[in-house]
């Protein structure tokens, strides 16, 4: 989801990667439960129409996406990437060894491909301690390859990188070569992380949401619901089905519905069930997690909104707008762009409502 709670958020690209490189701005990329990078987001809405829904990603930072009026989603300016949690003695930064002080100045310095870079020569190394060592009882079963949980979360970076050196660009062509090989990327990481945790762990299901986007921003609508699919599956089993990582699924899967033209109710009823099982969460304090799980809520709150304004029923897209801008007032404050942007729409929907 969108850190600013505007709408879908897509971890990825769109179909209109011709332009998707040139629009994509202020990238920024968060490491969890580590260092953050700085960087700023733009979001670029007409006044004169609500944005089309926002697809939210499965870690702790958010995929951000501008969106035309027309409804096309361009590529993400956002992405969240894994860090392995551990802790380390006194300072962090000085407990790390060079691939991973590499990694993190190319963040920092918003140098992309030095941090891919960087997560290369993490990942190889752990890939070498998977040949020369076998984990205890197996992956899934008794004991976790350690090798190949952090090989696959570098890996995964990897692919974080390699989205957002294509995003920053400015060229078309590199975009598209950046979309394919961060699908690639996700698909080993998520073969890594299989390996380490068994086939059903969450932390493989968090990779299929980004392969699912991935999926979609090829164009490939079966195999964006397939990945989401069986993500959803993972995460209903392995933690709960109202748990908030399902709803973002059902909110991806929403967006996908949409986005490929399968018609409003399908969409509607995706983030209608995905904004239930948030706001319980947050009603009953199970889904906290700081101020991007209320944002989670927002964005689904205007994706619902949006789908509401499309079939018409202004005064009920009206309310649910509403909604959503007390949930962004409460976190962004009352001069921040989404907030505007949220203003308009209720604007919009008031108006056509009288």
């Amino acid at each position: 989801e969108d850190e600013d709670g505007g709408g879908m958020i897509l971890r990825g690209g769109d179909k209109e990667s011709s332009a998707s490189a040139k629009e994509a701005d202020g990238n920024k990329a968060t490491l969890q439960d580590a260092a953050a990078a700085d960087g700023a987001q733009a979001h670029e809405q007409s006044s004169s129409t609500t944005p089309p829904p926002q697809f939210q990603p499965a870690g702790a930072a958010a995929a951000s996406a501008s969106a035309s009026a027309a409804g096309h989603v361009v590529r993400s300016e956002l992405v969240a990437l894994e860090v392995y949690e551990e802790t380390y003695p006194g300072d962090l930064e000085r407990s790390l060894n060079r691939a991973s002080r590499e990694a993190l100045a190319g963040i920092r310095s918003r140098n992309f491909n030095a941090a891919c870079k960087g997560f290369e020569k993490l990942a190889a190394e752990h890939k070498k301690g998977m040949k020369r060592k076998a984990p205890k009882g197996g992956g899934g079963g008794g004991g976790i390859n350690e090798s190949a949980h952090l090989a696959g979360i570098h890996v995964q970076n990897m692919a974080v990188c390699r989205l957002l050196s294509g995003a920053t660009g400015g060229d078309a062509a590199a975009a598209d070569a950046a979309e394919r090989d961060s699908l690639a990327l996700f698909l080993e990481a998520a073969d890594l992380k299989r390996s380490s945790f068994g086939p059903t762990h969450p932390e493989v299901a968090d990779t299929l949401v980004e392969i699912g986007i991935r999926r979609y921003a090829a164009e490939d609508t079966d195999g964006a619901f397939a990945a989401l699919n069986e993500a959803r599956r993972i995460l209903s089993s392995s933690l709960r089905s109202d748990h908030p990582k399902v709803a973002s699924v059902l909110n991806n899967k929403g967006c996908v519905h949409f986005q490929s033209g399968e018609g409003n109710v399908a969409a509607l009823t995706c983030f209608e069930e995905a904004k239930d099982i948030q706001q319980r969460a947050m009603e009953t304090g199970t889904g906290a997690r700081g101020e991007l799980d209320l944002l989670h809520v927002a964005t689904t709150l205007c994706n619902v909104g949006y789908m509401k304004f499309r079939m018409k029923t202004y005064e009920e897209a009206g309310a649910i707008f509403e909604d959503a801008l007390l949930v962004q007032q409460s976190v962004l404050g009352d001069n921040h762009q989404t907030i505007k942007d949220t203003l308009s729409n209720i604007s919009l929907a008031n108006a056509f409502h009288l």
